[in-house]
């Protein structure tokens, strides 16, 4: 599907046909500063790669609408991490809706 990007520049659609598919995007962050292409990552696993310059940020996506899913145990079975986690997610989006069973 057609993806928006703003450059610098101006705002350019493109539709781009994939010629690797990962599970990860620390795989595909990776296969980018290989020379794989061009990729769409979020920042948050590129902040250094973009400091030290092996990677690029062309400019920004929008349009594109993620969806979040966080299903772990029971609170009383949760790790540690998995409830800070969770509980970031809430005060970083207040207005999302999140159900939260347990």
């Amino acid at each position: 599907e057609p993806t928006h990007w703003t450059l610098d520049g101006g705002s350019l659609i493109l539709e781009p046909i994939p010629r690797l598919r990962f599970s990860s995007f620390l795989m595909i962050r990776d296969a980018a500063i290989a020379g794989g292409g061009a990729a769409l990552i979020p920042q948050s696993i590129a902040w250094n790669q973009l400091a030290s310059g092996e990677l690029v940020q062309w400019g920004t996506v929008s349009g594109k609408e993620a969806e979040l899913w966080v299903l772990h145990t029971s609170r009383r079975l949760a790790a540690p991490k998995v409830r800070a986690f969770v509980d970031f997610m809430c005060a970083r989006y207040p207005d999302m809706s999140l159900v939260l069973k347990g």
